[in-house]
């Protein structure tokens, strides 16, 4: 699947509230390969032992708060 991306040679001016192009607005081909996009199962037990992690570590962050 091909997508086109909006580009600007100079950075985007977000100062307006909107995305503003100060210089040359075009477009680039961008062709995402969607089997590379995805995790390995490694990755996912690696990505959910650290939210288990960082979920038991804030519950007994306000535990101890509430004791003390």
């Amino acid at each position: 699947m091909t997508m086109n991306i909006l580009v600007c040679d100079q950075p985007f001016d977000l100062s307006a509230g909107a995305a503003m192009c100060p210089g040359q607005l075009g477009t680039v081909a961008y062709e995402g390969n969607p089997a590379s996009a995805g995790l390995t199962w490694q990755e996912v037990e690696e990505l959910q032992d650290g939210v288990l992690v960082l979920f038991a570590a804030v519950f007994g962050f306000l535990i101890l708060r509430k004791l003390l």
